[in-house]
C-alpha cells in the first residue's frame, strides 16, 4: 500500500495537556541509559530509558542532564542522566 504523508504548511499544532517547567525536548541516544537521583553515578537506579525515548529537560549540570519521562502508563519519571546519553530533538528526515 501506498501512503502519501501530509504537508504542512503551516506547521505543527500541539495542545498543552499538562505543565511542566521543562527547558526543551532530547531524545535519547545511547541504548540505554540509567537514571540517577542525582548528578551523579554513584546514585544510578535501577530504573532506565532507551535509544529513541523522548524526555522533557528541566536543567543539565557538569556533563548530567536532569530528565523527565512521560511513560506509557502517564506516571512521570524523574532522574538525572549523562549528557552524552542524549540530544536534542529533531524532525523525522522527509
Amino acid at each position: 500500500m501506498n501512503v502519501l504523508m501530509p504537508e504542512i504548511a503551516t506547521g505543527l499544532e500541539l495542545e498543552t495537556t499538562q505543565q511542566t517547567h521543562w527547558q526543551t525536548l532530547m531524545q535519547v541516544i545511547s541504548p540505554r541509559t540509567y537514571l540517577s537521583s542525582t548528578p551523579d553515578a554513584a546514585t544510578r537506579r535501577k530504573a532506565w530509558i532507551v535509544k529513541g525515548d523522548v524526555v522533557g529537560v528541566i536543567q543539565t549540570q557538569g556533563g548530567w542532564t536532569e530528565v523527565e519521562y512521560p511513560g506509557n502508563s502517564g506516571k512521570m519519571t524523574h532522574g538525572w542522566v549523562n549528557s552524552n546519553d542524549v540530544q536534542p530533538l529533531t524532525p523525522p528526515a522527509s
